[in-house]
């Protein structure tokens, strides 16, 4: 009996740590190589942004916002740099700063991140 509880909670405790709980990992969403175009870039925005909803990084109202722009821009970390995609969502045709957020994916199409700066910190 006691070998059962054990098998069981080790199980549960298990389960726990190694899934779920909104552990965000990078999927690639775009169908492209090894450089991602522009326009593949956009054409995999709905799916990236279902992925970012999905696991609780952005609000579903997301799902039917425009593409404002798709810009490919280089961001300096400390001693390094992260050349990524920002794809700049709107909630309306006429949209303010607020009515916007911004999603990033990998020059290969990953979709890794979402902010309403449009700025990777």
């Amino acid at each position: 009996m006691n070998t059962l509880l054990f098998a069981m909670l080790l199980t549960f405790t298990s389960s726990v740590y190694a899934g779920g709980g909104g552990h965000f990992h990078p999927k690639k969403v775009a169908k492209c190589g090894s450089t991602c175009t522009a326009d593949q870039i956009k054409a995999a925005v709905p799916e990236g942004v279902k992925e970012l909803v999905k696991w609780g990084k952005m609000d579903a109202k997301w799902e039917k916002a425009l593409v404002e722009g798709v810009e490919k821009k280089t961001f300096k970390k400390a001693k390094k740099s992260l050349t990524a995609w920002v794809v700049t969502l709107s909630e309306s045709s006429k949209a303010e700063k607020k009515d916007k957020t911004y999603v990033f994916f990998t020059e290969d199409g990953m979709v890794f991140r979402t902010n309403g700066t449009g700025v990777l910190k």
